[in-house]
């Protein structure tokens, strides 16, 4: 059997992969998680959060995790950059819930297979104040923190 084409060298492969990755993105600004799931994950999709260890196999545990989010209806993702390389794509993400006054940064990692999100690990930071030892040594630009 003759090897397989590594995805990268697939044309239109890394387009094919930027294009999902934002249109998930997009896609979750409706709240509507299941449908997300459905569309745009795997059936043996596997999430991470490495901050808290939590792990999540399968959609209908993507969509568990979601629905238990405080302030359903009110989440909004701004992408703000997608890198991809083959069947690996990477996301900078501005997540906001207006009813929390809540703003978060996701970067999620994520790996593709067959069209659809097959793993996706993401690491969430929040807006935090400059320690008092490093305030006036770099630039800062307040609005980048809040909501």
């Amino acid at each position: 059997m003759p090897a397989a084409t590594p995805l990268a060298m697939i044309p239109g492969r890394e387009d094919r992969a930027m294009s999902l990755i934002r249109d998930f993105w997009t896609a979750m600004n409706g709240n509507e998680w299941a449908a997300v799931a459905e569309h745009f994950l795997t059936d043996d999709f596997v999430g991470i959060w490495p901050q808290t260890g939590e792990i999540f196999r399968g959609r209908e545990a993507f969509v568990a995790a979601n629905a238990s989010l405080a302030g359903q209806h009110g989440w909004l993702f701004e992408v703000m950059r997608v890198v991809t390389e083959g069947d690996h794509a990477a996301s900078d993400v501005r997540v906001m819930q207006r009813d929390l006054h809540m703003i978060a940064r996701a970067a999620s990692f994520h790996d593709i297979r067959d069209g659809k999100i097959c793993k996706q690990v993401e690491f969430w930071s929040y807006p935090n104040s400059i320690p008092e030892w490093r305030r006036g040594v770099l630039e800062s630009d307040p609005n980048l923190a809040k909501f």
